[in-house]
């Protein structure tokens, strides 16, 4: 079975929580990794990386024929759980924040979820000062806060991603010492 390039602890300590910093590795990155905040090149952990699933079957040895069944939010929980992060459904007015717990910070963001009619996805994640953010694809974009009709967005609803449909808000959550 395959195995990752770098261990999950390095992957976890990596992890940007606030939208506002500097985003350094643009062509190696996509809208889940954003969504999640990792910003580390993906060849640097496991070559599609961020495809939904993909760190989660490496962590469980889920073979690639099994992964293949799974749903996408099947694939995502499975490595929200190699992550260590915790998740569930949520609205979008729902606030970022992070807190001091116990020698721990608690990260708590919110992401968007959208779905094309051909089964592609796209994410977004919402920012401290509750502006949503989204990064297009593998390519030298920084992440943009704007949708297709170059307006802000605010509500991840109400926005025009092309080609693609709003299905949900997850809240995501991850203790680091």
């Amino acid at each position: 079975m395959s195995q990752l390039n770098m261990s999950i602890d390095n992957i976890i300590n990596q992890m940007k929580f606030n939208s506002r910093g500097f985003w350094n590795n643009l062509v190696s990155t996509n809208c889940y990794a954003y969504a999640l905040g990792i910003d580390i090149p993906e060849n640097k952990i496991f070559n599609n990386a961020y495809q939904p699933g993909t760190i989660g079957s490496i962590i469980y040895n889920i073979p690639s024929n099994d992964l293949s069944k799974m749903s996408l939010e099947e694939k995502m929980h499975i490595d929200f759980k190699a992550l260590n992060i915790s998740y569930n459904d949520c609205c979008e007015d729902e606030i970022s924040f992070d807190k001091f717990e116990n020698d721990f910070i608690i990260y708590k963001w919110i992401i968007a979820l959208f779905l094309s009619k051909d089964g592609d996805y796209h994410f977004m994640r919402k920012s401290w000062d509750n502006i949503w953010w989204h990064k297009r694809g593998h390519n030298l974009e920084y992440p943009i806060n704007y949708d297709d009709n170059f307006e802000t967005i605010y509500n991840p609803k109400d926005c025009k991603i092309n080609g693609y449909q709003y299905v949900k808000c997850i809240k995501l959550s991850c203790k680091i010492k």
